[in-house]
């Protein structure tokens, strides 16, 4: 085996979130768990990754915020430059209502508001851009955040997983219930209007409108977690958390 295939396969420890930009795949590393040695790669298929930023203690989801990106980091965000991969505080604990107990999924507006999913206390919060706590919903077990205009959309971390639809963070409303996911965690949205669904505890990829039944388009994975979608190449890039690796699949 090459070097670099060696390297490869043995650079990620716990891979968690996927994200895409124009011209870029980050991915995070929880590296050990309860550990400050949480990394975020720059990923391309079958070459080397990159280390991209250090200093971060459990890295889960991320979301695009201006010229950075902001990570949930277990009961905070933080925010990491694109150009230069410095991390700095971007919201912390003190910050929210409440202590944060699970911060796991991010997502944000072209404008500024930024959501976090906080899964163990059952709260989404909007956040502006300075990192300021808007407003929050109540949702059981919240994961996998996507967010359209005013439309919030959560996957929660249940058995079976459930997909809400909140508008302007009102009450939120039960979409579907899945059947062919547990342990909803990766969330995101094709062109078509499909919904991407990851299934962590049963190992599943799901397709999904509410005009269309489920689609398993993968199965048998291994922890499959916060996936992103890359629309350019028609594909899905899968961090398989326990599994130490990523993985992509073709989009149908």
């Amino acid at each position: 085996m090459s070097l670099a295939g060696f390297f490869l396969l043995w650079a990620f420890v716990h891979p968690e979130s996927a994200l895409v930009l124009d011209n870029q795949v980050l991915i995070s590393d929880i590296g050990a768990f309860q550990k400050a040695d949480g990394v975020i790669w720059q990923w391309q298929e079958e070459k080397e990754p990159r280390v991209f930023a250090r200093g971060l203690r459990d890295p889960k989801g991320m979301a695009a915020l201006r010229d950075g990106v902001v990570v949930a980091d277990v009961d905070r965000l933080q925010w990491v430059s694109l150009q230069e991969g410095t991390v700095r505080l971007f919201a912390g604990p003190r910050a929210f209502p409440e202590p944060p107990q699970f911060l796991n999924d991010v997502a944000a507006t072209p404008d500024g508001r930024v959501y976090v999913s906080d899964t163990q206390a059952g709260r989404v919060y909007e956040l502006d851009a300075e990192g300021k706590v808007l407003r929050w919903i109540s949702v059981p077990h919240p994961n996998g955040l996507w967010v359209e205009g005013d439309t919030l959309y959560v996957i929660t971390f249940t058995t079976p997983a459930r997909l809400y639809r909140s508008v302007d963070m009102q009450d939120p409303q039960l979409l579907h219930e899945f059947r062919f996911v547990a342990g909803g965690d990766g969330l995101g949205r094709c062109k078509n209007g499909d919904f991407v669904v990851s299934g962590y505890r049963s190992g599943t990829i799901v397709l999904w409108a509410p005009e269309r039944e489920e689609r398993v388009i993968a199965e048998d994975l291994r922890t499959p977690a916060d996936l992103g979608v890359d629309t350019l190449h028609r594909r899905l890039i899968v961090p398989l958390l326990e599994a130490g690796k990523v993985i992509t699949r073709t989009l149908p």
